[in-house]
């Protein structure tokens, strides 16, 4: 019978640093490189959705307003001061139609720890679009850098191309 209760004991404690191990390699992979890229590409999208918000078209104090109400969670501080000082330079609606309406990722490159670029392009519709839900009237290219500041991923840097 004591040699039956050593067994047992083994035997739990085997299972127990193999519960041991798989939790450990869980949280290691669960904060690891697919999750930084996964949140990157999350903020690329959702930042995508709010160009049509922003009417580079109206006047200077209103564009302004507009940029720091929809692009403040998605972008670094040194960025949004450039876009205050130059905001035709920063990306949104350049006419009543099209719009744009998405970031449609082509490439995520790892560039460091913090740091990703990404490529993709900017679809723009129409109505035509819009109501079909789909397709693109145009589209622009669009390059971003998004860097890990304070623990949270922000765009620091936007280089757009022209219309293909």
């Amino acid at each position: 019978m004591y040699i039956r209760k050593n067994q047992l004991y083994i035997i739990i404690g085997i299972i127990v640093l193999l519960m041991a191990i798989f939790i450990i390699y869980s949280i290691n992979n669960d904060n690891g490189l697919n999750n930084d890229e996964e949140e990157v590409i999350k903020l690329v999208e959702d930042f995508g959705r709010t160009l049509k918000n922003v009417s580079l078209l109206a006047p200077r104090d209103v564009v302004i307003q507009e940029i720091e109400e929809n692009y403040t969670p998605y972008v670094t501080d040194e960025l949004m001061q450039r876009w205050i000082a130059h905001p035709r330079r920063a990306p949104g609606r350049t006419t009543s139609s099209p719009w744009p309406d998405r970031i449609e990722i082509t490439e995520v490159e790892k560039q460091s720890e913090d740091e990703y670029l990404v490529k993709g392009r900017i679809a723009e519709v129409s109505s035509t679009e819009a109501e079909g839900g789909g397709g693109a009237a145009a589209f622009r290219p669009i390059e971003l850098i998004a860097r890990k500041i304070e623990k949270k991923w922000l765009i620091d840097e936007i280089t757009t191309g022209n219309y293909e």
